[in-house]
């Protein structure tokens, strides 16, 4: 979805996901960034994406700027807020990271239910949504 709304034709492009099966993590390594950090980092983006629906569009989550793609501004406040759950240097547990960034979520989206896939479409309207015209 959004190689298409980039217009990056995707014929022959390998994704990282294409090439690795969801396992174990083994090392996790950044020169920028500290572990609590990475942790947040993920800890918000899956749940943007844990939240966003079929009937959504990438432009709720982002706009042009110049060249360059940017978060829209509730997005943004998430992710600031998000990043100041935790003292960045500090030790924290992974789950833990993610058990606050989902309350930080639910304070700011409202509570969403645990069993709730809603990224997923479940019939061929919505996935024409996602596919484009």
């Amino acid at each position: 979805m959004v190689l298409d709304w980039l217009k990056i034709p995707d014929q022959g492009l390998l994704m990282p996901s294409d090439l690795v099966v969801a396992s174990k993590r083994v090392a996790l390594l950044s020169t920028r960034h500290t572990l609590t950090e990475i942790y947040l980092l993920n800890a918000l983006k899956e749940e943007l994406h844990r939240r966003f629906t079929c009937d959504q569009r990438l432009g709720n989550l982002f706009y042009w700027n110049g060249f360059k793609v940017r978060l829209r501004k509730p997005v943004d406040r998430f992710m600031d807020a998000g990043l100041a759950l935790f003292p960045l240097d500090s030790k924290v547990d992974e789950r833990e990271v993610r058990l606050a960034v989902r309350e930080l979520a639910d304070e700011m989206y409202g509570a969403l239910p645990e069993t709730s896939v809603l990224s997923r479409c479940e019939n061929a309207k919505q996935e024409h949504v996602l596919a484009g015209p």
